[in-house]
C-alpha cells in the first residue's frame, strides 16, 4: 500500500524556526565558551558526541525494524520506521526537539492527515474520481499557503502524505463506498492488512521512539544551555566589538578629508588604516545582522519549554520558574542591543561631535565594557568581579544623570541586558528554599510549562490551517494580490504552481494507466516496483518556497538519491538477506555521512548543515528504504533501486519545471528589500511629521510598535528567501548575489536608525511638549525639505505591511519607551543641542535611503544573474543639505 512509501514522514517546524538559522551561524572562537558546556566526565568533539548519538539511534531502529516483532510492531510499517529513523540525522539532537518536532507532534500531524485523507476518500467515494480531483486541488491550493506561515514545511507533508494514502485507495473507495472508507479506522490487528490508519499511528509512534533516542541518551543537552552560555555570549561581544570599531572609526571628523589635509607617506597610511577599520566594521557588521536573525523574538527562547528542568524540581525539590520567559526577556533585550549598534552607524556620522567632545565616547566604551561582562557572567554563570549595582550606580558610573544624553539609548538597552543577565544567573544557580512551590508565580510557570506541549500537539498546525483558510476568504488577502503593488501576487503564483504540480501527478496516476504502471523491467525474480508514488514524495520535499533553492535542493536530492540507492544496491549485493548485515552496514555509512557533513562545534548540535543537508538527508533515507522494501521482498534489488531512483527524478523534474515558469519567487530579488524599504520610509516621514507637528508622545510609540512589528516581518521574510537560495554556493547557475546580502544589511541598518530615531523623538516631545519652540527656524526647514524629498508609492489600498500592523495597533497599550524627561540635559549643557542632533541622524538617513534605493535597483538575479527589477522609487535629498 502507499502507506509504506511514507518514508519522508517528518514534522518540519525546526526548519522554520530560529534554529534552522544556527545550522550554518558562526561558531564562537573563544575556547572558554566551549568548555562551559562540555560537562561529561569525558571531552569529546561536539560533532563525534553528535554522530554516536545519531549511531546508537540508528541502531535501536534497525533491531526494531529489521527483527521481526508482529504483536507490537505492524510488519506493515517497518519501512515507514526505518525511514522516519534514518532522518534523525537531520533533526537536531537537542532535548527541545522531541517535544517541538517530535513528540506529540508527530503524531499529531499524522492524524490530521489521516483525517484529510478520510474526508477526501469519502468525497471520492460519493462524488467520484473528478469531484475528488478538484477538492484536492482546492485544498492543496489552500494549505500551500503554510509555507509562508510558521508551519512552512507542512503544506508539503501534508499534501504529500494526503495523496498518497488517498490515490492508491481511491480505486477500492468508489467501488466499495463510505463503508470502506470506515473500514480504513474500525479494523484492527497489527498483522490485518485492511487496518491502514490504526497501524500507520502505532508505526509513527515507534518511528518517534527512534528519533528520540538520540535526543535522550545521558547526558542531556539542552537549546538553553547553548543558547544562554554559548550564543548570547558570543552576541554580546560581537556588539561590544562593534560598538568599539564604530566609535574608534567615526571619533574624528577630519576622514573624510585626510586625503585633502595631507600629502606624503603618512596620509597614504592614514587611508589605509581608515581602509581597515571600515573593512573590519563591514565585517562585524554581517555577524551582528545575522546574530539578529537568530535572536529576533527570543529566538529559541521559547523551545525551551520542551526542555522541563526535572533534575531540579525532583533533587533539590526546587520551585517551578519561568526559565523560557526569563531567557526570551534576555534575547529580546539582547536583539534590542544590536538594533542599537545598527543605529550606531548612523549616529556615529550624524553626532561624531558628540562621540568627540560630548563625553558619548567614553559612554560607549564603557557599554562595550559592560556588555563584555555580561557575556562572561552568561558563559560562566557567574557574577563579574567587577559588577555594579544597577538600581544604586554612583554619580560618575554608567547610568547616571550626570552623563551625555545617548540619543539611541546604547547604555539603556546595555544596562537592560545586564539586569537580566543577573537575574538569569540567579534562576539557573542553586535553589532559593524561600521560594514557595505553590504561590502564583510557580503556579503560572506550570501552566506556561504545559501550554506549548498542547499546542505542539496538533493544535499550532491545525491553527495555521484555519488560519489560511480564514485568509482565502479575506479582502486583504485579495487586495495585496491583485491591486498594485502587487505585494503577494508572486506568493500567490506560488501556491497556485504547487498545487497544480500536484494535481498534475495525480491526474497522471488517476488517468494515465501507461504511466501508473510503468516500471523499468529488471532481470529480477520479483518485480513489483513501477515508478507510482515516490514522484509525489520527491516533488513535495524537492520544492522550496524560491526558485534557486528548489534547484539546489532537487540537485541535492537528486545527489542523495543515486549515491544512496548505489549504497544500498551494494549493501543487498554483499551482505544478501542477512539481517544483522544490512543493519551494519546502514548503521555504518549513515553515520559515517552524518558526521562527514556535520559542523563543527556547537552547530553540530542543530542538526546538518543547512547548506547541504538534504544530500546527506535524502542518502539516509533512500538507502534505507531501498534496503528495506528489498528485504520484505517488495521487488529485487535491481528492481526496486532503479525505478526508486526513476520516479524521484520525475518528481524533481516537475518541482523544477514549475518553480522557472515565471513568475517566480527569487530569493536573490531585490523585491522584498523594496517593499521593505517603502515601509521604512513611511515610518520615517510619520516620525518626521509627528515631531514637527505633534505632542502626542503615544502615537510615537504606535509608530514604533508598527514600524518595528513591520520590519521584523519583512527582513525575516526577505531574509529567508536569500538564505533558501544561499544553498551550493558553488554551483554555476543561480548563484547567491553578494549586493543582495549587502542590501539586506542596509536595509537592517536602515530600519534600526529609524526605530532608534522613533525613541529619541519621544524623548523631544516629552521633554519640550511645545512645538513652536522644539525646533530652531533652521532645523525646522531642514525637515520640511526632508520629507518634501521622500519619494514614497503611496499606499492607496492600505494594503502595506507598515499600514496592517499599523491598523492591528491600534487600540492596544503599547509599552512605553523607557524614557524620562529627565533623560534630554538642557540645551545649553550639550556640545550639540537635543534637537539639531535629531536633524542630522535624519539628514543621514535621508541620504543612506537615497543611496540604498540607487543599489537596490542594481541588484541582478536571475539564473544567471541577468534580470532586474523594475527602477523603484528614488529619494532626491537636496545638494545643499549636507550629510554631515
Amino acid at each position: 500500500m502507499a502507506l509504506m512509501m511514507g518514508g519522508a514522514k517528518l514534522n518540519p517546524l525546526l526548519h522554520n524556526t530560529p534554529t534552522s538559522s544556527y545550522a550554518h551561524h558562526s561558531t564562537p572562537t573563544s575556547s572558554s565558551y566551549a568548555h562551559h558546556h562540555n560537562n561529561s566526565m569525558i571531552s569529546i568533539p561536539e560533532h563525534l558526541e553528535v554522530s554516536i548519538r545519531i549511531c546508537l539511534s540508528l541502531i535501536l531502529t534497525y533491531v526494531l525494524t529489521l527483527g521481526s516483532y508482529p504483536i507490537v510492531i505492524p510488519p506493515s510499517q517497518s519501512v515507514l520506521i526505518a525511514s522516519i529513523g534514518a532522518f534523525t540525522i537531520v533533526l537536531p539532537t537537542l532535548m527541545f526537539s522531541i517535544g517541538a518536532a517530535v513528540f506529540p507532534g508527530m503524531i499529531m500531524t499524522a492524524c490530521i492527515a489521516l483525517i484529510i485523507s478520510t474526508i477526501l476518500l469519502a468525497v471520492a467515494a460519493t462524488g467520484g474520481t473528478s469531484v475528488y480531483i478538484f477538492v484536492y486541488f482546492l485544498f492543496a491550493l489552500i494549505l500551500s499557503g503554510l509555507r509562508f506561515s510558521k508551519e512552512g514545511g507542512s503544506a508539503a507533508l501534508l499534501l504529500m502524505f494526503t495523496a498518497l494514502n488517498t490515490v492508491s485507495l481511491l480505486a477500492a473507495a468508489e467501488q466499495e463506498g463510505l463503508s470502506f472508507v470506515a473500514s480504513l479506522w474500525t479494523e484492527k490487528g497489527t498483522t490485518n492488512p485492511y487496518a491502514a490508519f490504526r497501524n500507520t499511528l502505532i508505526g509513527i509512534c515507534w518511528a518517534c521512539l527512534c528519533t528520540s533516542f538520540a535526543r535522550l541518551i545521558p547526558p542531556a543537552r539542552t537549546a538553553r544551555s547553548l543558547h544562554s552560555r554559548m550564543l548570547l555570549p558570543k552576541v554580546l561581544k560581537d556588539i561590544a566589538t562593534f560598538i568599539r570599531l564604530t566609535v574608534a572609526y567615526h571619533m574624528r571628523d577630519d576622514i573624510e578629508d585626510a586625503s585633502s589635509s595631507e600629502d606624503g607617506e603618512n596620509a597614504a597610511e592614514e587611508i589605509a588604516d581608515d581602509d581597515k577599520k571600515m573593512e573590519n566594521i563591514d565585517d562585524v557588521t554581517v555577524k551582528i545582522i545575522q546574530d539578529g536573525s537568530i535572536t529576533i523574538g527570543g529566538g529559541v527562547a521559547a523551545l525551551t519549554s520542551f526542555e522541563p528542568r526535572i533534575t531540579r524540581l525532583l533533587c533539590h525539590c526546587g520551585p517551578p520558574i519561568d526559565s523560557p520567559a526569563m531567557l526570551n526577556d534576555l534575547t529580546n533585550a539582547v536583539n534590542e542591543c544590536i538594533f542599537a549598534a545598527l543605529a550606531l552607524r548612523s549616529f556615529s556620522k550624524a553626532g561624531f561631535k558628540e562621540l568627540e567632545n560630548g563625553g558619548l565616547k567614553e559612554v560607549y566604551e564603557e557599554t562595550a565594557k559592560l556588555l563584555d561582562r555580561c557575556a562572561d557572567e552568561l558563559a560562566s554563570m557567574k557574577q563579574s568581579s567587577a559588577e555594579t549595582d544597577v538600581g544604586d550606580t554612583p554619580s560618575n558610573s554608567l547610568g547616571s544623570p550626570d552623563l551625555p544624553f545617548d540619543p539611541i539609548m546604547v547604555q539603556k538597552c546595555a544596562l537592560k541586558v545586564k539586569k537580566l543577565t543577573s537575574e538569569w544567573n540567579v534562576a539557573m544557580g542553586p535553589v532559593d528554599p524561600s521560594k514557595r512551590h505553590f504561590d502564583n508565580g510557580a503556579r503560572n510557570a506550570i501552566v506556561k510549562s504545559i501550554l506549548p506541549w498542547i499546542y505542539g500537539a496538533g493544535i499550532g498546525l491545525l491553527a495555521a490551517i484555519i488560519g489560511c483558510l480564514r485568509k482565502a476568504f479575506s479582502r486583504t488577502t485579495w487586495k495585496r494580490i491583485f491591486l498594485p503593488p502587487y505585494y503577494d501576487l508572486l506568493k500567490f503564483v506560488w501556491c497556485l504552481k504547487f498545487a497544480v504540480g500536484f494535481t498534475i501527478l495525480i491526474c497522471m496516476q488517476v488517468y494515465w494507466p501507461a504511466f501508473a504502471n510503468l516500471e523499468v523491467k529488471t532481470n529480477d525474480d520479483i518485480v513489483n516496483a513501477n515508478v507510482a508514488g515516490w514522484f509525489l514524495i520527491a516533488y513535495a520535499f524537492g520544492t522550496t518556497q524560491t526558485t534557486e533553492g528548489t534547484w539546489k535542493k532537487s540537485i541535492l536530492r537528486i545527489l542523495g538519491t543515486t549515491v544512496g540507492g548505489f549504497s544500498a544496491w551494494l549493501a543487498l549485493t554483499v551482505c544478501g538477506d542477512n539481517a544483522i548485515g544490512l543493519g551494519i552496514w546502514m548503521t555504518f555509512f549513515n553515520t559515517l555521512v552524518a558526521y562527514l557533513f556535520l559542523p563543527k562545534g556547537f552547530r553540530s548540535r542543530f542538526g546538518l548543515d543547512k547548506d547541504t543537508a538534504w544530500g546527506p538527508g535524502y542518502f539516509a533515507m533512500t538507502h534505507t528504504l531501498i534496503v528495506m522494501e528489498v528485504h520484505y521482498q517488495y521487488g529485487g534489488k535491481n528492481d526496486i533501486t532503479l525505478n526508486r531512483i526513476l520516479s524521484n527524478l520525475m518528481g524533481i523534474c516537475m518541482a523544477m519545471l514549475m518553480s522557472i515558469i515565471p513568475p517566480g519567487v527569487y530569493g536573490n530579488s531585490p523585491r522584498e528589500a523594496k517593499f521593505l524599504l517603502e515601509d521604512q520610509k513611511r515610518a520615517f516621514r510619520d516620525c518626521m511629521k509627528l515631531v514637527l507637528e505633534g505632542s502626542d508622545s503615544e502615537k510615537l510609540n504606535h509608530f514604533h510598535a508598527s514600524a518595528k512589528s513591520s520590519f521584523l516581518a519583512g527582513f525575516m521574510e526577505a531574509n529567508n528567501d536569500f538564505n533558501d537560495a544561499n544553498q551550493l554556493q558553488r554551483l554555476c547557475i543561480l548563484k547567491p548575489n553578494p549586493e543582495m546580502k549587502m542590501g539586506l544589511n542596509s536595509v537592517a541598518i536602515v530600519g534600526s536608525s529609524i526605530l532608534s530615531l522613533l525613541r529619541f523623538g519621544a524623548i523631544l516631545v516629552e521633554s519640550e511638549p511645545c512645538v513652536n519652540t522644539r525646533f530652531n527656524e533652521e532645523d525646522r526647514q531642514i525637515l520640511h525639505t526632508l520629507l518634501e524629498s521622500l519619494d514614497i508609492e503611496e499606499d492607496v489600498h492600505n494594503t502595506s505591511r507598515y499600514d496592517m500592523h499599523h491598523r492591528e495597533g491600534q487600540g492596544k497599550n503599547h509599552e512605553r519607551l523607557d524614557v524620562h524627561r529627565s533623560d534630554l540635559l538642557n540645551a545649553t549643557e550639550r556640545v550639540v543641542p537635543a534637537h539639531t542632533t535629531f536633524t542630522h541622524l535624519c539628514i543621514f538617513i535621508s541620504h543612506y535611503i537615497m543611496n540604498h534605493e540607487i543599489k537596490l535597483d542594481e541588484v541582478e538575479y536571475g539564473f544567471m544573474n541577468n534580470q532586474k527589477t523594475p527602477q523603484g522609487r528614488r529619494t532626491k535629498v537636496p545638494a545643499a543639505i549636507d550629510p554631515l
